[in-house]
């Protein structure tokens, strides 16, 4: 899969990491752990998957 130039990430665990900092996927879902996200370790990338 080709690099998508809009959606930057370092987690090379991830199967859509392209291993130079960016999602291969064409769109990402973003979700929180809380009612209300008041910083940035409330929410994570739902469209992780483990390269294993």
């Amino acid at each position: 899969m080709l690099k998508n130039n809009n959606i930057l990430c370092n987690v090379v665990e991830c199967k859509f990491n392209d291993k130079n900092q960016y999602c291969t996927l064409e769109q990402i879902k973003i979700t929180k752990h809380e009612a209300i996200a008041k910083n940035v370790e409330s929410t994570d990338c739902a469209s992780f998957q483990s390269m294993k």
